[in-house]
């Protein structure tokens, strides 16, 4: 029996989920209200319950066999990420379904390859939200992750 796979990260990039699910379908953009979008501290997609934000995505149709083989890659035997069934919104109305979110809600840097070369691009190539792409280019602004600490007298900073 298929299921419905709400994808935010790299599996949006329809090169990977083929090589990782062959034969999932796409059903195309999504989007999942009362969740943000950020990147954890290993640098990668993971959202976090938010009331005021939604997550744009891709919808895939899977087989029993693809979601263990996206279990894998999503840590769940790690702890990475967990399974949580949602409901979005999609071109045929209110679907249910499930996702991945990190068990970690801290944020970190992006890995830029990753960011930058698959999530972005098939954001893009999907033809998401510009506003939401642009959130997910925000990223690579300088965030300070932890206390700022203050520079040294005389040095100065030089881009």
């Amino acid at each position: 029996m298929s299921r419905l796979y709400f994808a935010y990260g790299s599996n949006m990039a329809a090169q990977q989920m083929q090589a990782r699910c062959p034969g999932a379908v796409a059903l195309g953009p999504a989007r999942l209200d009362g969740w943000r979008f950020f990147v954890n501290r290993r640098g990668t997609a993971s959202i976090r319950p938010d009331a005021t934000h939604h997550v744009h995505g891709i919808v895939w149709r899977i087989q029993p066999q693809h979601k263990a083989t996206l279990d894998h890659f999503e840590g769940i035997r790690l702890r990475r990420y967990l399974v949580r069934e949602i409901r979005f919104e999609h071109e045929r109305g209110s679907l249910r379904g499930f996702t991945y979110a990190g068990t970690s809600t801290s944020e970190g840097r992006p890995i830029r390859a990753y960011l930058e070369g698959v999530v972005i691009p098939a954001a893009v190539s999907w033809g998401l939200p510009e506003p939401y792409i642009a959130e997910l280019k925000a990223w690579f602004v300088s965030r300070p992750i932890g206390p700022v600490r203050p520079r040294s007298p005389g040095r100065s900073w030089k881009p």
